[in-house]
């Protein structure tokens, strides 16, 4: 991997001043984090654990401190073969800092009584405030494609065709930016209940910024030039589809790549990125989502896929959007729809609608009006829950994260300023830290091999969640994200001068 290239176009973070979460070194996180199993019904507590008796408390197949990213170290290999899923309805997850309830109690693990309908993130946000935890901060991972695997990992990605943008002298840079943790709301003006306020918000967040280049054919870093640049987060309002900008969903539709021309002359991405130095991108982070912005302020987002928008102040997800079978009868008598009804309102009927639930959510019960629901039930109106606005400060107004030695405009006072941390071979207690992503040996990464690397969730796994939103995510395949936002602009004409 060329270093110097990707040291040339490293980011330039501008956080939000009430941020609590900053980009961490992904390794450590593991290191310090249970992995837990999840089989059949994922977000049902009675199916999280190890091989153990189904008594409670479940216990997670490696506890904190037991796991290991890197082959040769001790612990237990994160994707050997005794922690791979075993059949197509088992997933993995990992946990730090437990869970809460919806009174916002802490709940250290998984109990007859516990509900688990939450990540505890400030438990996560004091678990970085110690020693072990504290120095993995202000840290990015960083993978190159050449043309040769940009080339092969295009021929995988399926149609659209994004070839003609491809030559051996091709080269994309990933930049990894991993927070502990995601917060995300709806409706807060209208609700302000606790509902709402968790309706989105789960443990571990991956954020990207992608630059595709072309080079000379030399190697030289100085000698690449940008093409075209990406960065992730939640999908911007657009009020019609003329309107709408290059971007594309991750599998789990939690967030999306937005693709541009590197600094356009014209047209709406017009001059941006802006960048330091000539070359370091300045990105605007938005409070809590951690989506990545070229400009500072507050954006307007559609962050669910169209038919997956909470309703009612998150108490309830789009029963469309439900899994087909989610919560059928076991029966062979037919319940006249009742069990999709019990999935309707699995999150009212777990105690997520006991923390200030909204009187339209219970008075839905008895509503009739326009609109069918199914089941008898109607409603008046919209029931679509208005997300709220990202909110990116403007540069200085809270902390930045800066290359090291580059001179940044409006960063702030220096006490406000930090540097990336990142390094090669870093060792600590006989352990291995790089930033330069190597999926062969870096065993967290999913594989090009399909098959090996972990792919599980980097957060834990909650109750009543079938979408899921509360849960933690799994790493996107940003490549081909990438690939089909670019190949949607051109086909758009997206990217032509205007």
């Amino acid at each position: 991997m060329n270093e110097e290239l990707v040291k040339r176009f490293a980011p330039v973070l501008f956080l939000h001043p009430e941020e609590k979460f900053v980009p961490v070194d992904a390794k450590r996180y593991i290191e310090n984090a249970n992995l837990w199993s999840a089989k059949g019904k994922l977000d049902d507590k009675n199916n999280w654990g190890g091989v153990a008796p189904a008594a409670f408390p479940r216990q997670p197949l490696v506890a904190a401190g037991d796991l290991s990213g890197l082959a040769a170290e001790n612990g237990k290999l994160i994707d050997s073969d005794p922690l791979r899923p075993q059949n197509p309805d088992e997933e993995m997850f990992l946990e730090m800092g437990g869970w809460k309830d919806a009174a916002l109690m802490h709940e250290a693990g998984v109990t007859a009584t516990s509900t688990n309908v939450y990540a505890d993130r400030t438990a996560i946000a004091d678990k970085y405030a110690e020693a072990a935890l504290k120095e993995s901060r202000f840290w990015y991972h960083c993978e190159m494609y050449d043309g040769a695997r940009l080339a092969l990992m295009a021929s995988r990605a399926a149609p659209p065709d994004v070839s003609r943008f491809i030559t051996a002298n091709s080269a994309l840079l990933c930049y990894y930016m991993f927070f502990p943790a995601h917060v995300q709301s709806v409706a807060v003006d209208e609700c302000n209940d606790t509902v709402s306020q968790e309706v989105a918000c789960h443990a571990g967040d991956w954020q990207c910024m992608a630059i595709l280049l072309e080079g000379d054919g030399s190697g030289v870093a100085a000698r690449y030039k940008p093409q075209f640049f990406g960065c992730t987060g939640a999908r911007p309002y657009a009020a019609d589809a003329a309107e709408t900008r290059p971007s594309q969903f991750d599998e789990d539709g939690l967030t999306v790549m937005k693709v541009e021309r590197w600094r356009p002359a014209t047209g709406p991405a017009r001059d941006l990125p802006a960048v330091d130095e000539n070359s370091h991108p300045r990105l605007f982070v938005a409070l809590g989502s951690h989506s990545l912005y070229t400009v500072s302020g507050g954006v307007a987002v559609q962050p669910y896929r169209n038919g997956q928008e909470p309703q009612w102040c998150g108490t309830f997800d789009t029963p469309s959007a439900m899994p087909e079978g989610y919560g059928e009868s076991d029966d062979d008598d037919d319940d006249g729809g009742f069990g999709s009804f019990a999935a309707f309102f699995a999150k009212f009927l777990t105690g997520l609608g006991t923390a200030g639930a909204p009187g339209a959510v219970i008075g839905v019960l008895a509503a009739s009006a326009e609109g069918n629901l199914g089941w008898g039930l109607t409603v008046t109106g919209s029931t679509e829950d208005r997300p709220n606005p990202d909110q990116a400060a403007a540069a200085g107004a809270g902390r930045t994260i800066r290359p090291k030695g580059v001179t940044v405009a409006g960063a702030g006072p220096a006490d406000t300023v930090d540097e990336w941390k990142v390094q090669q071979n870093l060792r600590i207690d006989r352990r291995r830290y790089d930033y330069l992503v190597d999926r062969d040996t870096q065993r967290w990464w999913p594989n090009d091999d399909l098959e090996t690397g972990y792919r599980g969730r980097w957060g834990q796994r909650v109750t009543a969640d079938f979408l899921p939103r509360r849960s933690g995510p799994r790493f996107p395949d940003y490549l081909k994200m990438f690939f089909h936002a670019l190949a949607a602009g051109d086909v758009e004409k997206k990217f032509e001068d205007i």
